[in-house]
């Protein structure tokens, strides 16, 4: 499995041995590359819509990984358990929607990493960030398909 150059970035971001929880999954490219490639055990991949959800269990079970995923209807962190990961990467939605979805994390995030990647609204997601205490630890410009996307790791 190859992935695109923007989930490449953001997968060699992730902490070896990880519990992740990929918020808006899509395919679940990610958490299935984590999985098959070593860097995760296991992984929660979330996603607000069935059919996203189950083109996830598909990608899973295609690469024989379905087993280790939990998959999860979910709008945002909602349905999520904050105890049953410790890397979250919410990644390739607006800077709004990706606020919206972290708020909850605040007072709560000790000894998460967060790896997020607006596709909009990039200034107003940083500002959030240093605004609420959040430490911006890493940030990187990775250029995919004529586009330059802002990766931001957050650790406390």
């Amino acid at each position: 499995m190859r992935l695109p150059k923007r989930l490449s970035a953001i997968a060699g971001l992730v902490p070896k041995g990880s519990r992740i929880c990929d918020v808006g999954t899509d395919h679940a490219l990610l958490p299935v590359w984590l999985i098959v490639n070593g860097i995760c055990e296991t992984a929660i991949a979330t996603d607000i819509s069935e059919n996203c959800l189950a083109r996830a269990e598909e990608t899973a079970r295609a690469y024989g990984v379905y087993d280790k995923i939990s998959f999860i209807r979910s709008d945002g962190l909602a349905e999520v358990n904050l105890d049953a990961w410790d890397t979250l990467v919410v990644a390739g939605m607006g800077g709004e929607t990706i606020i919206s979805i972290i708020e909850c994390l605040e007072g709560v995030n000790v000894g998460k990493t967060l790896i997020l990647q607006p596709n909009t609204k990039q200034l107003e997601l940083s500002l959030f960030l240093r605004e609420r205490g959040f430490e911006i630890t890493n940030e990187i410009i990775v250029r995919d398909r004529r586009r330059n996307y802002l990766i931001e790791v957050i650790a406390n």
